[in-house]
């Protein structure tokens, strides 16, 4: 599988997670399905963590076992030396490049120019970059013109002609090495919805409504955790 085939699998998970999430899990509360709401809170977990794999430019074990998925992803980002930190890049050969990276509810747009990182641009972008919103991001040369568009929108122009390098080729890094501490916890969370899991597939009992109301906290808390892996940084 090519890397361009890997992202786009990473949004194909994405929105499947996002779907049901907002859409199968309600229904199934709405209904009183428990062991539905129980199975699919841990489906939820499972699609984001294997997006999260693909989008790093690798592709997940086919296992339902997250924990190993997880400490398989962490080693693999470990020992990636990334020499763009940035989200969204144009590299010209020799290193030189434009780039976005994030801080806060807002857009960085940088140039790198012989290693010398300078920003020359921001603007606000949506709320949500995690698995609540999909979103596409580009930037487009013309001439000396470069745009910054997010969903189609433009959000940032700049007159700038310090690369004049041609092809510029794309660079995309959305997941970076997570610390530790969040790493055990995910891994703890999903280990005991996967538990969970099991047995609701498996119809072995019949799920109350507390518990898929625990699942369902678990599952958010996952989705909380999982923005370690996300690149949300400032350039140091």
């Amino acid at each position: 599988m090519k890397r361009e085939e890997r992202y786009e699998s990473g949004d194909r998970l994405f929105k499947d997670a996002v779907f049901i999430r907002d859409e199968v899990i309600p229904k199934a509360q709405d209904a009183g399905r428990w062991n539905i709401v129980v199975f699919e809170a841990y489906r939820v977990s499972e699609l984001l963590i294997k997006a999260l794999f693909f989008y790093a430019g690798w592709s997940p074990r086919q296992s339902h076992e997250l924990d190993k998925v997880i400490d398989d992803l962490q080693r693999l980002l470990e020992k990636t030396k990334y020499s763009i930190p940035f989200v969204y890049s144009l590299v010209a050969k020799g290193g030189n490049c434009y780039a976005v990276t994030f801080l806060g509810n807002r857009i960085r747009f940088f140039k790198r120019i012989s290693n010398v990182y300078t920003q020359i641009g921001s603007g606000h972008y949506l709320p949500s970059l995690t698995v609540n919103d999909i979103v596409t991001l580009r930037i487009d040369i013309n001439g000396s013109l470069l745009t910054v568009k997010l969903n189609n929108e433009v959000i940032l122009s700049i007159s700038d002609s310090s690369i004049t390098q041609q092809p510029l080729q794309l660079h995309r890094t959305l997941v970076k090495p997570a610390d530790s501490a969040r790493v055990e916890k995910i891994k703890k969370i999903v280990t005991a919805l996967r538990r969970t899991r099991e047995e609701a597939f498996y119809s072995e009992r019949s799920f109350s409504e507390q518990e898929a109301e625990e699942a369902i906290a678990h599952m958010m808390e996952v989705i909380d955790l999982s923005k370690a892996f996300l690149v949300e940084e400032p350039l140091a």
